[in-house]
């Protein structure tokens, strides 16, 4: 017998969770969400069919919105290495060129309007715009 859709959705989030080194509390933490809604998640067995945290976890887990939804109607979860947001040019940076830290953590946690700005800033400074 096959794997049901919802134990799949809590192994792929504890799979997930645990590649980006993350704690259930920290998940907890970068979702806005309860330790305990983070572990129903992850429990196979619970019977909340669709999570009403799955859009705060998935961004949290930089999974691209409806991943969570995709798993639970059976589609094909990600694999776990597989880059999550890729963008469809990629702009080197120049490390240890002055880039502020505090900076690349902002970077890290942009919503993707935001990251799509800045690829567009970049990619005028490469055009020399």
């Amino acid at each position: 017998m096959s794997e049901m859709p919802r134990s799949v959705l809590a192994r792929c989030v504890s799979e997930r969770r645990v590649e980006l080194g993350l704690t259930q509390a920290e998940l907890a933490r970068e979702a806005e969400i309860s330790v305990s809604a983070v572990q129903k998640l992850e429990d196979p067995k619970s019977t909340i069919a669709r999570p009403r945290s799955l859009p705060k976890v998935e961004k949290a887990l930089s999974w691209p919105r409806g991943t969570g939804d995709a798993i639970l109607r059976g589609e094909e979860p990600p694999p776990a290495s597989q880059p999550t947001e890729a963008s469809e040019e990629s702009v080197p940076l120049p490390v240890g060129q002055g880039i502020d830290p505090e900076f690349l953590v902002e970077l890290a946690t942009a919503s993707p309007e935001q990251l799509q700005r800045v690829r567009d800033f970049l990619k005028g400074i490469k055009e020399g715009r």
